[in-house]
């Protein structure tokens, strides 16, 4: 049986062969704005172990809120969130001798995505799992005009499919969703410092018997999704109403949501309703018959101003500084949704957001997603009242997720974001349930921890034989 072996920030140099120089490398981003004060981070540390300890659920989630508002506040100076400065995985996880084959043009493009690739892997790793094995997912080929315009950025995958690379800001989610996976500088550092980047030094700490990666406490791992919405006209957004419950295994992703809204820029015709359209070029092969949508998805849609989300005004600036992959990946989005290219003066919304933190050892685990009717739902509940922050915060639900062990006899409950969530995972899923599987050789489900929404420790015998990353996915799926 392996030992607890543990890393940690103070890891010595000789232990992975560090040159001297990665030690003292800077920030990728030398505009870095850290986590802004005021909010809570780093500030309730007790408060919120008593509160893990006790199963008190109120105190957690209103640091959640607490984190949420903070992490979407404006820097002076700058006019994106704070989050937008930070380092992200394209530069933390870029291999710099990677070699691409361009997607050809002018010839049909086999229908794989990024999403589709994940989730069909984690499926392939977990077949035993029945909740799993018949989430068929749509699949998003590469727009033709967006591999012509950007062919730098378009690259066939292993499997053959027409892809979009990371870009500077964005990175590639194979869908419409427009996301971002940031993290704070401590973070980043921590993990290019110790080559956690590189799938060699994980193979070489598996091969020595680790088991825990131990990541420093001042830490903070954020994934956040951006929608489309073109300017002069009516965007158009799936909204979560409860569609499918928690026994519901297949594939449950935004497409197939009953309820759309209209999101107006101007805020005019905010409370009417109008005829909306969105998803074009989009194939659902696979999928039950009785449930593939007919394409565009037609609904008439309740109109909801754009001030009722955290929104970006894309300028010419921040175009010129957006790589190809960048632009690639917008364009993409607006193709898939409306059918139409992406452009300079176009928005982008705020959808759905994790915010990971490092407070607690077994961390503090909070997802928000925008919601049509805020302070409906359980998710809106223990909204901090003394919370003045700036923008529509409060427009959103949010979900938390901690290491409370549930009573004897009970599972943890699902705690899940809808959009991130369902484009790849069934309903039945616990954010501490999946984030504690994170590892190296290891899977989102396995023969041996079958139970998705079980209260799984690091000692549990299907995790004891696994390097974990401390929480983090990211390690093992982008080393390079």
């Amino acid at each position: 049986m392996f030992k607890k072996h543990k890393i940690v920030f103070s890891l010595t140099a000789a232990l992975l062969g560090l040159a001297v120089s990665d030690l003292n490398a800077k920030s990728p981003d030398a505009t870095y704005h850290p986590f802004p004060d005021g909010y809570g981070y780093l500030k309730d540390g007790k408060v919120l172990s008593d509160a893990v300890e006790k199963g008190d659920t109120i105190p957690l989630r209103e640091h959640g809120w607490r984190l949420w508002a903070g992490i979407m506040q404006e820097p002076k100076g700058m006019n994106w969130p704070v989050w937008y400065s930070w380092p992200n995985a394209t530069g933390i996880y870029k291999n710099p001798d990677a070699t691409y084959k361009p997607c050809p043009v002018g010839k049909a493009q086999n229908t794989g995505t990024a999403s589709a690739h994940k989730a069909h892997g984690l499926m392939a790793l977990n077949k035993a799992n029945i909740i799993q094995d018949d989430l068929t997912l749509p699949a998003y080929p590469v727009p033709e005009a967006v591999i012509k315009a950007y062919p730098k950025a378009t690259y066939l995958d292993s499997n053959g499919n027409c892809t979009i690379m990371d870009g500077k800001h964005f990175q590639s989610n194979g869908d419409i969703m427009i996301a971002n996976e940031a993290f704070s500088k401590e973070a980043a550092d921590w993990i290019t410092q110790n080559k956690l980047n590189r799938k060699a030094t994980l193979v070489d700490l598996d091969a020595k018997g680790f088991h825990l990666l131990d990541a420093p406490k001042k830490h903070i791992v954020t994934k956040h999704m951006y929608w489309p919405v073109k300017k002069g006209q009516m965007g158009v957004l799936p909204v979560w109403k409860e569609d499918y419950g928690p026994n519901f295994t297949k594939y449950a992703g935004y497409e197939l949501w009953n309820e759309t809204i209209a999101i107006d820029p101007t805020g005019k015709k905010a409370g009417q309703e109008v005829q909306t359209k969105y998803l074009y070029g989009v194939t659902f092969d696979g999928l039950d018959k009785d449930r593939i949508p007919q394409l565009p998805i037609t609904k008439t849609s309740k109109v909801h101003d754009i001030k009722d989300f955290y929104y970006h005004q894309v300028t010419k600036e921040d175009w010129k500084s957006f790589d190809d992959g960048d632009k690639a990946i917008l364009n993409a989005a607006s193709y898939w949704a409306y059918d139409q290219p992406f452009e300079e003066g176009d928005y982008l919304v705020t959808i759905s957001m994790h915010i990971n933190t490092k407070e607690v050892p077994s961390w503090s685990l909070n997802s928000v997603w925008w919601t049509p009717e805020p302070d409906k739902t359980i998710y809106s509940q223990n909204k901090p009242k003394d919370l003045k922050a700036k923008g529509p915060w409060r427009h959103y639900d949010l979900v938390d997720s901690y290491d409370i062990t549930p009573k004897p006899g009970f599972n943890m409950p699902v705690a899940m974001n809808p959009y991130i969530e369902l484009v790849i995972h069934p309903v039945a899923t616990n954010c501490q349930n999946c984030h504690i599987r994170a590892g190296y050789k290891s899977g989102y489900q396995s023969k041996e921890c079958p139970d998705m929404l079980e209260h799984l420790t690091t000692d549990k015998a299907c995790l004891l034989r696994k390097l974990l990353t401390d929480y983090q996915w990211t390690i093992p799926d982008r080393a390079y």
